[in-house]
């Protein structure tokens, strides 16, 4: 444990702000971020015509984000490949992390704990009526940042229980399905045999 540090968001996190500005008659892809660590998302496309921003963000895969104004809801994602190159409004701060000193993947599951959220919402609550949660916020926050080995070998083990969810609940979808069209075909059945019964 003694190799473990005690270092805030800023210290190993930079905000990185690839300024798009929007012209008229293009297309641009958005991100954001859903609540309860559902993740980031496809906003779909929007325009010049279509969105009240002169210029939004350019994300990049690995870069850390967060919804400031559902933070304590669990909304933090690591952007991830088929969002590379997605936009983001200002509410969407974008951070390249420092690869040498922590695995984005860890500081995304140290703001995925229920302690971790509890507080951001006690600080909010405490912030006289302030709606979001700023980037300075997130930069003074302060990690406990273990050796760049044992970060991974975390990440892999909360993978590995991610993955047998993800399993498990493809696995209730296919077997939802299945009762589903199981109840239809009896209850069809059922209609055929009473109208057959009835007509003789």
């Amino acid at each position: 444990m003694s190799e473990w540090r005690h270092l805030p968001a800023g210290k190993i996190a930079r905000q990185r702000k690839e300024i798009i500005r929007l012209q008229p008659g293009i297309e641009y892809r958005t991100m954001g971020v859903r609540w309860h660590g559902k993740g980031a998302y496809d906003r779909g496309l929007v325009t010049t015509e279509t969105v009240k921003a002169k210029s939004l963000y350019r994300a990049r895969e690995g870069d850390f984000t967060f919804n400031r104004i559902d933070t304590h809801k669990g909304a933090f994602d690591v952007v991830p490949t088929e969002l590379d190159g997605a936009l983001a409004t200002n509410e969407f701060p974008l951070y390249e992390v420092n690869n040498e000193e922590i695995d984005a993947r860890f500081l995304l599951l140290n703001f995925q704990r229920p302690a971790v959220l509890r507080q951001i919402g006690a600080i909010r609550a405490g912030s006289e009526g302030r709606a979001r949660w700023k980037e300075a916020d997130f930069e003074a926050w302060m990690i406990h940042v273990p050796p760049l080995s044992v970060q991974k070998r975390i990440v892999e083990v909360a993978s590995a229980v991610d993955n047998q969810i993800r399993a498990l609940s493809n696995e209730e979808a296919r077997l939802r399905g299945v009762r589903a069209a199981l109840v239809s075909d009896m209850l069809d059945r059922t209609i055929e045999i009473e109208s057959a019964e009835s007509e003789v």
